[in-house]
């Protein structure tokens, strides 16, 4: 069977959000007694296939998290978030899941700064950033508006960013 690679996202303690504990270099399985089901509220152990994604279950803007690069060892099934209005893709859940690798924070900014578009606004939505990845970010992209918009909207919290841009009064 072949390995699918992806993401999955913890509490800073390194649990799932039902308190499960999880490690590094360990494999993780379903009851045998278990049928694999797709969904949040499925059966299986969850991943994302794109790391941005990984960050949208757990808050990560407004709390520590960690983040680890997964394999999925088992069956895999893949589906839509049907409850997201911005259409989280390719979330994944698996019979088998090990644990590869814990993510520092630079390990997380290096991928997320050779990740185009969207998905780079996704990043900088749900996940909190230092004052120092702030400016790594807008070095890379300079003349890019979305990314100052967005950082200025998510990250320094300024609401009237969008409005301020478009000339627009509340």
């Amino acid at each position: 069977m072949e390995q699918v690679k992806g993401f999955k996202a913890f509490n800073a303690d390194m649990t799932n959000l039902y308190g499960q504990p999880f490690k590094e270099n360990e494999i993780y399985r379903i009851p045998s007694d278990k049928k694999l089901t797709a969904g949040t509220k499925g059966t299986g152990i969850h991943f994302t296939l794109h790391l941005e994604d990984a960050f949208h279950y757990f808050e990560a803007i407004q709390q520590p998290v960690k983040v680890a690069r997964v394999s999925a060892l088992g069956k895999v099934v893949t589906f839509n978030d049907p409850f997201e209005y911005y259409g989280f893709y390719d979330i994944c859940a698996t019979d088998t899941l090990r644990i590869d690798h814990i993510m520092t924070r630079e390990e997380i900014l290096t991928h997320m700064l050779t990740t185009p578009g969207a998905n780079l606004l996704t990043f900088i939505r749900d996940y909190k950033l230092e004052n120092n990845e702030i400016e790594q970010i807008l070095t890379r992209f300079p003349n890019n508006i979305n990314i100052s918009l967005a950082i200025d909207y998510y990250q320094r919290n300024d609401k009237d960013t969008y409005y301020k841009f478009y000339g627009v009064k509340r």
